[in-house]
């Protein structure tokens, strides 16, 4: 299982990776996750070292979380963009300045944010939500 199917919980009956990834976009992420351990299981039975390492490091990638930055100008929309994209207000949208430092958003069961000193604010733990 992907860090994404597991670290996006069941919500209402409805697991949020269909929200993320429409079901075609879905079958082509499996299709190339098999693929992949197809062709590591065959690199390894060829013992070929150097293909087999290419493949565990593309087979890590696409399971792995994606991280996106967003930096910009004061006022430039960066909050509101975060806020569209996610489907929900989870950045603080105000008429003047309201997000002065480095905020980190990561999905998890509930919001709790922790402030690392002035400039920058995460997550309670990994697995906690901000957004």
């Amino acid at each position: 299982m992907s860090q994404l199917e597991q670290r996006l919980p069941e919500t209402g009956g409805e697991n949020r990776t269909a929200q993320i990834l429409s079901p075609e976009l879905k079958r082509q992420f499996e299709t190339l996750r098999g693929h992949l351990q197809r062709a590591l299981w065959l690199a390894e039975r060829c013992v070929d070292d150097e293909a087999s390492q290419i493949l565990r490091t593309r087979l890590m990638n696409l399971q792995a979380a994606a991280l996106i930055v967003i930096v910009g100008e004061v006022k430039a929309g960066k909050s509101s963009l975060i806020n569209a994209l996610m489907g929900e207000e989870v950045c603080e949208v105000a008429p003047g300045p309201c997000t002065a430092g480095i905020r980190e958003l990561v999905y998890g069961g509930e919001r709790k944010i922790l402030s690392l000193g002035p400039f920058r604010e995460r997550p309670d733990a990994p697995d906690q939500q901000v957004g």
